[in-house]
């Protein structure tokens, strides 16, 4: 039995979708509304672009976790100037995404998406480890079901993504959070960790319509302060760094996070 499921639906508002859904997470959408045609489904995708709008120069960006690959056909879409490698370890992911989400129509309506987008199969990490790439923006939207990607998530996966990154090159991360942004303990974890390999960090709100007491944030990490948020000292007060020894005791929290959630 497959452990993914393309399903159509609607969204909070009514419009409707086709969604991917990999151990019953949904992990891309595509309106199927032809005005909506091409926009982002999920508020985590579009506030991945705040990277793009604080740093407009950046040309190599690296995102982890394809899915159906729906945020890099937007990048290639509609930033002409960007080329995008896309870490997926499941090979059958593009037949699927070319099929049922519209990756075919990129490479039909964008000339040069064929050398501008580049489907990498292996895990994160490992392609840290073994490329030394330089990256002016990562994003990681590494999940298997509800779970993100532990090993990216500690003060070494910190210090190694922060190497692969090019000179004011900015790291984004979609977590799950509490709707009280001081009650995120997970994700304000998250944020110190980073700040023991960047400088500056800062996150924001990507909640789904209707969603209630927990939403997605996106975490930002950079050695440049675009973000200019005084706030932050107070708010990671009392928080504290995810080594690698931490890593198996993640899921256990956040097994507890998804449940409570009703994820």
């Amino acid at each position: 039995m497959n452990s993914y499921q393309i399903r159509e639906g609607k969204d909070p508002k009514g419009r409707k979708l086709r969604a991917y859904l990999y151990r019953d997470a949904a992990h891309s959408a595509i309106y199927l509304d032809e005005k909506l045609r091409h926009q982002l489904v999920f508020p985590y995708n579009r506030a991945f672009l705040k990277a793009f709008e604080l740093f407009p120069e950046a040309e190599n960006v690296l995102v982890i976790g394809g899915g159906m690959y729906t945020l890099p056909a937007y990048l290639i879409r509609f930033y002409p100037h960007l080329r995008v490698d896309v870490l997926e370890p499941d090979e059958n992911t593009v037949e699927l995404a070319m099929k049922h989400f519209r990756l075919d129509e990129l490479y039909r309506d964008i000339p040069d998406a064929a050398a501008r987008l580049h489907i990498i199969h292996a895990y994160g990490r490992e392609y840290l480890k073994e490329n030394e790439k330089k990256y002016d923006v990562i994003i990681n939207d590494a999940f298997t079901g509800y779970d993100p990607a532990y090993d990216l998530m500690s003060s070494e996966a910190a210090s190694l993504i922060r190497s692969r990154l090019a000179e004011n090159g900015i790291y984004a991360a979609n977590l799950l959070g509490s709707e009280i942004l001081y009650d995120s303990d997970f994700m304000l974890d998250e944020m110190k960790t980073l700040l023991s390999a960047f400088t500056y960090t800062d996150c924001l709100e990507a909640k789904d319509e209707g969603a209630e007491l927990f939403c997605n944030y996106v975490v930002f990490a950079s050695d440049k302060d675009y973000f200019q948020n005084p706030y932050i000292e107070e708010l990671l007060q009392g928080t504290e760094v995810i080594e690698d020894r931490d890593t198996p005791h993640l899921k256990e929290f956040y097994d507890v996070l998804s449940f409570v959630s009703g994820r």
